[in-house]
């Protein structure tokens, strides 16, 4: 509000010049003297706005710093203590030699839109407006952590600048579910046949309408993921695989952790953190789940109960987003 404040006055100082030139006044010596005083007068006030526009820029960026102080100490102190025990794959994580920058993927928190620019940066295409959704997510365009020797995986953790995205759990799994369940484009039609028919066999009691065809219920989807005998762990399922399993922020040391409620922001000052030529890009396919109306119509459909054993599957995912 103060920025908008600050260029309001700007704009007003520029209008108000053009309007002092263009007034003439008989006298040439009665205008230089009025000229000069006006000039003194908005010389000021530019002077004035600036230092309000450079204060308001400055409370910004030191809040935005701050912001991702504390998440990395928020982490950092949950895993001091024994928080998960489980074994590193590193097929979402992506980096770029160039650069010296490493990315760890995770589905449904804008992770389209990084991997475009880590195309973009790669010199493969001018602009990620140039990239297809389908061609963005195969597997030939990028360069992961699991295809680099021991020795070079050592060095890029210890050397590169490493950041990841994190989401709100529950959104995050409705934003899959309304992408991979609902839309009836043939990626997600395809990839439900993988799924469709042993979530309908374990967990359907009654016939059921489905917005997607060939699809599941929310409530037969969520009982699915609560299910812990359900190790999630085919391909597909990173779109809604827990995002510690995904990222291992207790094994490995992330310089920034954005939160996908503040990616525009967040994105923007990782870039300039990392002195990329580069702006994050507008998001193509948006499901909107993190609105509070499309959260409540989904979630009460859910008991209590199924809530509760939910939670405990993304428990972890919880207390690391569990910050501001």
């Amino acid at each position: 509000m103060r920025q908008k404040v600050a260029f309001g006055v700007l704009l007003l100082v520029v209008l108000g010049c053009s309007y002092i030139y263009e007034w003439k006044i008989e006298g040439v010596s009665g205008w230089m003297v009025y000229y000069h005083s006006q000039i003194q007068n908005v010389t000021r006030v530019v002077n004035q706005s600036r230092d309000l526009f450079m204060e308001v820029q400055q409370s910004d960026e030191d809040r935005i710093r701050q912001r991702f102080e504390n998440r990395r100490k928020h982490i950092k102190e949950l895993c001091s203590h024994e928080l998960y025990r489980e074994t590193l794959s590193l097929q979402n994580i992506f980096v770029e030699d160039k650069f010296k920058i490493m990315y760890c993927s995770i589905p449904k928190t804008g992770c389209t839109n990084w991997k475009r620019l880590f195309l973009v940066l790669r010199g493969l295409f001018r602009s990620p407006s140039d990239i297809q959704q389908t061609v963005v997510h195969t597997p030939k365009f990028h360069t992961t952590l699991q295809s680099k020797t021991r020795e070079e995986i050592a060095t890029i953790l210890k050397t590169y600048r490493k950041f990841m995205i994190l989401r709100e759990p529950f959104s995050r799994i409705l934003s899959a579910y309304r992408n991979k369940f609902e839309e009836n484009n043939r990626m997600s039609i395809v990839l439900r046949n993988n799924f469709v028919p042993k979530i309908i066999r374990k967990y359907r009691t009654k016939p059921e309408k489905t917005k997607g065809i060939n699809s599941v219920t929310f409530r037969e989807f969520i009982n699915y993921l609560a299910d812990t005998s359900n190790g999630l762990l085919a391909a597909p399922e990173e779109h809604w695989r827990e995002a510690y399993r995904l990222c291992y922020p207790c094994e490995i040391d992330y310089d920034y952790y954005g939160h996908f409620e503040t990616l525009t922001e967040d994105s923007t000052y990782i870039i300039k953190a990392m002195n990329l030529s580069i702006e994050y890009p507008q998001s193509t396919n948006p499901t909107n789940s993190s609105e509070t109306s499309i959260l409540e119509e989904y979630y009460n459909q859910i008991s209590s109960r199924e809530i509760e054993k939910l939670k405990d599957r993304y428990r972890i995912d919880m207390l690391l987003f569990d910050t501001v």
